[in-house]
């Protein structure tokens, strides 16, 4: 596979390659007390909203047209074929020009599997192997909630709300990470979502954007998404989802064949 094709089946991993480890050292969470020394619960509506409206479903397949580009390197087209259980798996078959499948996504709640079949390699890890790398926690649910447009991660219900010219802002720290959500005013639908790091040396951050909210039964999802990296490099890949699907899906198959290398 091609590095440009290599990135891009890699691309819904991108919030874990921030460019600098982690802090190790656990967050400290205050809760706001009384005078009586009690707890003080003021939770954000907008949360609460936020929360209420998180897409459930229990299948969910697409067939989406995929565009990506680098500020170096070439730009590719590919059709990737979308299928997800929740909290179960995430398959993904990467499908380039004359039909050619070029790459092979399995996804678990404790392994991300991928086959690279033009070049005959694999990779098959644990969370931890990407985990090491940021702040940010990789899991299952955090990676079919970006695709379906739901909260990433889950915001504080003590959040403070902020108001912003394109509708509402909620920040969540993760040590040296922030993350923002941003909410259209009229909807409560999330448009937005930034992962951003700052060091000495730059700023990277990490954008998921979503447009045309669609329903199919009572699943809502964004049918447009796009996500777009900045660190050393620029990427962005935007995301055309069709033929959205909630029916059960046949029992998948994903075997590493025994001829495949493992990557570096």
């Amino acid at each position: 596979m091609t590095n440009q094709l290599a990135k891009l089946v890699l691309f819904v991993l991108a919030a874990t390659v921030f460019g600098a480890c982690k802090s190790h050292k656990p967050a400290v969470k205050t809760t706001p007390v009384n005078k009586s020394g009690s707890e003080i619960t003021q939770k954000n509506e907008l949360v609460q909203t936020l929360r209420k409206q998180q897409t459930q479903f229990e299948f969910f397949s697409a067939k989406i047209k995929t565009d990506f580009e680098q500020e170096r390197g070439k730009d590719a087209s590919l059709t990737l074929h979308l299928k997800m259980e929740s909290g179960k798996y995430i398959w993904m078959s990467a499908v380039a020009i004359l039909g050619i499948e070029v790459a092979r996504v399995y996804i678990t709640p404790d392994s991300v599997k991928i086959l690279d079949k033009l070049n005959k390699r694999y990779l098959a890890q644990s969370y931890s192997y990407f985990n090491r790398f940021s702040d940010l926690p990789l899991t299952l649910e955090a990676l079919q909630n970006l695709f379906v447009g739901n909260q990433i991660l889950e915001l504080d219900d003590t959040s403070k709300t902020d108001s912003v010219a394109s509708g509402y802002l909620l920040k969540r720290f993760l040590n040296k990470t922030l993350y923002q959500v941003y909410v259209n005013k009229s909807s409560n639908e999330i448009f937005l979502q930034e992962f951003v790091r700052s060091d000495s040396a730059q700023t990277n951050r990490l954008s998921v954007q979503y447009s045309e909210f669609h329903h199919t039964g009572n699943v809502r999802y964004a049918n447009k998404m796009s996500i777009k990296t900045e660190a050393k490099d620029i990427l962005k890949a935007t995301f055309d989802f069709q033929n959205v699907s909630l029916n059960p899906i046949d029992q998948i198959v994903f075997t590493i064949p025994a001829s495949y290398s493992a990557m570096e």
